[in-house]
């Protein structure tokens, strides 16, 4: 049976993440590495956060996971990877980024399906309350 969060296709995808970043973010030098703020969706084994960020030099204490589903969001808090952890939506998270006083130097949406008006109201919050960068 094939894992779901570590088939080839996943795999493959961190690779090309994490070269999008080097090349976009770490290689300019925009921020000191160390200094980057990172919201994602790290998945139930926190892979996105071992596979990706940690490679780049991303501190954890620097990454904000979302994870709405129960089990994955238990499984990601027993794992204690030293990320913050919220257990909801993403969309929450960025309704409610401004009044907090959050913001982050990149945004992972994870947005591997169709398009739909949720995923185009989650980018208009972030261009709208300056929610990146």
């Amino acid at each position: 049976m094939v894992d779901e969060y570590d088939n080839w296709a996943k795999q493959r995808s961190r690779v090309l993440t994490g070269a999008f970043l080097y090349v976009n973010h770490i290689q300019p030098k925009y921020k000191p590495v160390g200094d980057m703020k990172i919201l994602c969706l790290p998945g139930a084994k926190g892979h996105e956060i071992t596979k990706i960020y940690d490679v780049l030099g991303i501190k954890r204490s620097n990454i904000f996971g979302v994870e709405h589903h129960q089990e994955s969001f238990e499984a990601l808090r027993k794992s204690n990877l030293g990320i913050e952890l919220y257990h909801g939506s993403l969309l929450e998270v960025l309704e409610n980024a401004k009044s907090q006083g959050r913001s982050w130097d990149i945004i992972s949406m994870d947005l591997k399906s169709y398009f739909t008006r949720e995923s185009r109201y989650m980018i208009q919050l972030i261009v709208s309350d300056h929610l990146l960068g």
